[in-house]
């Protein structure tokens, strides 16, 4: 299972039925929207806003890294249990994540609703992570209605169920941010939705529409009803989703890698919603647009996390990017990097990354130096001749600067010294200083030659 939009704000009042060419629930019966109700015939109603109180005595944590990701499970006073599986490469870096069991209340036609709130607030994965909740009752095939929202309760969305991690006793959710995840436990099977939110975005009204089709079109499927009216609903959706969303989208996105990768995210999740609940006709051309802006974001993002790392001498921060696209190619059927190799991106990432990590060996007559590791050539480090003189270097980005060095017989020299790199780094280059100054009271002069040998899997 892959991310898959999700549902938004929308401007108006709608129902799934609606959404399907078919009058709502809401025209037929007249039912209340007050949450906290409890509707029968598949109604349900989501309100602007939820109410959320969190159990302070149901908490857990965990610390989770970038490269192995974690678990942190919690279990509500009802006895619900609530498992956060992050895959590897998902965070952005090394966090510790809290979960809390919560009580929601605000969704009409729920028999009961069961949730978690998971922290840090607004917490944006790299991939995605599952939300797998085992009630102490299995709910039953078409009455758990999976949504999300603010910690405080504004802004619910429906959400997705992962179906490959869902069984008889788990329901899973995808999980791309925090924070309140869970599931509604319905009176009846869902056969309309009412989502009372506040905005107004052609953007989230789209995707409101769409969320709500793909889950009754999916329970439709579950139940062995026909789907010709809610595909040929999806069918116009998608088509004004790529006109109004996706192209404007791709078309702004600018030479940012945060415009890239938002343009690149809509159109992978909109090409799998098509892949999955449209005409097998119009796949390849939406592929081709999908796997176009993916590129573009790979190619101007990787840049970006290279500079990053570069910087401040990380190799995970470009190991886990190339981990993520990799992934990200997998789940979309994209093609496959020429040369690309997984098993060789933590060494690739060292050499980039500390490629200004050097062992120097060398100097000037009896000031010598043998491998002396500098993890970074740019910033100030010390070469050493025991018994001789002492050398500070003051470092430089621009691979240059100025040292001075103090040693036996009231030596004192000063200079300045250049890194010539002529394969970038990571590769073998040399260190040339030349200095003045005197020993024993007499003046002098000489020029230190170093060799430079690549140290980046020793720092």
């Amino acid at each position: 299972m892959v991310p898959l939009l999700l549902v938004a704000c929308s401007s108006d009042t709608h129902t799934l039925g609606e959404a399907a060419g078919k009058p709502g629930k809401s025209e037929q019966t007249g039912v209340s929207q007050t949450p906290g109700s409890r509707s029968a015939d598949g109604q349900v109603t989501i309100a602007a806003s939820l109410t959320v109180e969190d159990d302070p005595t149901a908490t857990a944590s965990a610390a989770m890294t970038v490269a192995a990701g974690g678990t942190v499970t919690v279990t509500a006073d009802d006895g619900t249990v609530f498992e956060l599986d992050v895959p590897a490469d998902a965070l952005a870096a090394d966090t510790t994540i809290t979960a809390t069991a919560t009580h929601v209340a605000g969704i009409d036609g729920a028999e009961a609703l069961h949730a978690v709130h998971l922290a840090p607030e607004g917490l944006q994965f790299t991939g995605t992570a599952t939300l797998k909740i085992r009630t102490p009752q299995p709910i039953a095939a078409g009455h758990a209605l999976p949504f999300h929202s603010g910690g405080d309760g504004s802004g619910p969305e429906l959400a997705f169920v992962d179906d490959e991690a869902t069984d008889t006793v788990t329901v899973a959710v995808i999980v791309q941010h925090f924070s309140v995840w869970g599931i509604a436990e319905l009176v009846d099977t869902i056969k309309d939705v009412i989502v009372v939110h506040d905005a107004n975005s052609s953007e989230a009204q789209l995707q409101s529409d769409i969320a709500r089709d793909v889950e009754i079109r999916r329970n439709l499927i579950h139940d062995g009803h026909p789907t010709d009216e809610i595909d040929l609903q999806l069918q116009q959706l998608f088509n004004d989703y790529l006109d109004k969303v996706i192209t404007p989208l791709v078309e702004h996105a600018g030479g940012s890698c945060d415009g890239l990768l938002r343009a690149a995210h809509a159109t992978s999740n909109y090409y799998y919603l098509w892949l999955h609940n449209s005409l097998p006709a119009a796949v390849a051309s939406m592929k081709k647009v999908a796997e176009t802006a993916f590129l573009q974001m790979e190619s101007t993002c990787e840049s970006e996390r290279i500079d990053q790392c570069v910087a401040s001498a990380e190799p995970g921060i470009l190991s886990s990017f190339w981990r993520n696209m990799n992934t990200w190619r997998s789940k979309f059927g994209y093609a496959r990097k020429q040369g690309d190799d997984p098993a060789q991106y933590d060494y690739r990432a060292k050499k980039i990354c500390k490629g200004y990590a050097y062992y120097i060996t060398g100097g000037l007559q009896d000031f010598q130096v043998h491998n002396v590791k500098v993890c970074d050539v740019r910033k100030p480090f010390t070469l050493s001749a025991p018994g001789v003189a002492t050398a500070q270097f003051s470092g430089g980005d621009g691979l240059s600067g100025s040292y001075s060095a103090t040693g036996v017989f009231n030596l004192s020299y000063a200079g300045t010294y250049t890194i010539s790199l002529p394969n970038g780094p990571g590769e073998p280059g040399t260190m040339t200083g030349s200095s003045s100054g005197q020993i024993h009271g007499s003046a002098g002069s000489g020029t230190e030659t170093y060799k430079l040998t690549p140290a980046f899997q020793d720092c």
